[in-house]
């Protein structure tokens, strides 16, 4: 939830969200009427914003994502963490 530009709480509600709903399987309307609607969207994944801050010169600094992959059929196939600052940057779920 947000105000379209800033999602303050996504971060905080993640690690529940993985471990707590079995999200693979799911097909892509269901988990967008669980998180509403993503930032980012392709034929092949669809990702949510949880971090994003910027240097002073604009450069990213820290970037934190979900993303989903789907097969053509929208179902979820695999969920990604992503962290820039995290050792390693992605986790699978």
């Amino acid at each position: 939830m947000g105000d379209g530009l800033d999602f303050p709480i996504r971060n905080q509600i993640v690690d529940d969200l993985l471990h707590n709903y079995k999200l693979k399987g799911l097909k892509y309307p269901q988990v967008r009427h669980l998180l509403r609607y993503p930032q980012y969207m392709d034929s092949t994944k669809f990702s949510y914003e949880l971090i994003s801050t910027h240097t002073n010169l604009l450069k990213p600094d820290h970037i934190k994502n979900l993303i989903f992959y789907m097969t053509k059929d929208s179902v979820v196939t695999k969920v990604e963490l992503y962290d820039n600052k995290a050792n390693p940057k992605s986790t699978y779920y």
